[in-house]
């Protein structure tokens, strides 16, 4: 028996239906939200002529997008069918559906993978669902601000291997579902925020989060979020006070929106798996924010996602 599996993500996007269904039809402009070709650009992408028509279709083939090609089979009042299909890094078939549901001055998007994995591979199902539902779900946080705004505030800048010299810092560790993060973090670094306000801390002001678990299957991380200290510093429960040792790191800069930090999670983890480097698993890797959020806008943040390696 050949296994299969379905996956669906959904969003709100205040937009149109009609809107929608053309930036979904003309699939020229999947390369401004695609959660994969965010990660390399430089794969080799090509359209044919039937753009926003049944028969559009877009092949791809780079070193970590794979080689496939996606297919727009049927168009329909509220639903748009595609034919994906991939022969590298395996051969497989899927249906991609988008589901589109208008509601008030919004519209509802679904976006749904029906697919089979090759027998060999059954034991890999669950993985592949919750891989491709978190690429789904960056997928279609871009989606949303793209046809919103008509732009999407996420670069990625690959720096390759580095050394992260020593840190002590103090902070507050945390444990919640993926999808709460930023409500949690945010809290904390408040919390850190007003700390520092009342005490005399560090000349120098530097917030990161250290990932100790973060588990895609359980949907579930742990984390501390930091702020740099002097080693001196004197620091009191609820807050604890630790070192990062010196490694050697994976870094890559994104310059953007914290809502689309995962792309450049994702960069970093497809770079360690397409080089095959050995990661030091005493952390599962840091955020390092290099400026304001306060200050500037969201176009403007600099994150560095480090991957710490053996």
């Amino acid at each position: 028996m050949i296994p299969s599996y379905h996956v669906e993500r959904v969003i709100t996007v205040k937009q149109s239906k009609s809107k929608l269904k053309n930036i979904l039809t003309d699939l020229r402009q999947m390369r401004k939200w695609s959660p994969w070709l965010i990660v390399e650009p430089d794969a080799k992408v090509t359209f044919n002529t039937l753009q926003g028509k049944v028969g559009a279709m877009q092949t791809w083939e780079g070193e970590m997008v794979g080689f496939g090609s996606l297919e727009l089979t049927e168009i329909h009042n509220n639903q748009l069918v595609y034919s994906l299909q991939f022969l590298k890094p395996f051969r497989s078939q899927s249906q991609v559906t988008f589901e589109l549901t208008s509601e008030d001055k919004a519209t509802k998007v679904s976006w749904n993978m029906y697919g089979k994995m090759p027998w060999f591979l059954f034991f890999m199902t669950k993985v592949m669902k919750t891989y491709i539902g978190m690429d789904y779900e960056r997928g279609l946080k871009m989606l949303k601000e793209y046809a919103e705004t008509g732009k999407i505030s996420s670069k990625l800048e690959l720096f390759g291997e580095e050394k992260l010299e020593a840190i002590h810092y103090m902070g507050l560790k945390n444990s919640c579902l993926i999808q709460e993060i930023g409500e949690v973090m945010g809290r904390d670094f408040h919390s850190l925020g007003s700390h520092r306000e009342t005490h005399q801390v560090s000349n120098e002001y530097r917030l990161f989060s250290i990932y100790h678990q973060f588990d895609m299957m359980k949907d579930h991380t742990t984390f501390v979020s930091c702020m740099a200290i002097d080693p001196d510093t004197e620091v009191a429960p609820p807050f604890i006070k630790g070192k990062i040792e010196p490694y050697r790191v994976l870094t890559v800069r994104h310059i953007g929106d914290y809502q689309h930090l995962g792309n450049a999670w994702s960069l970093a983890m497809n770079v360690v798996r397409s080089r095959k480097l050995r990661i030091n698993k005493k952390s599962f890797g840091y955020e390092f924010y290099l400026n304001s959020s306060h200050d500037l806008p969201p176009t403007e943040w600099i994150t560095k996602i480090m991957i710490p390696l053996k």
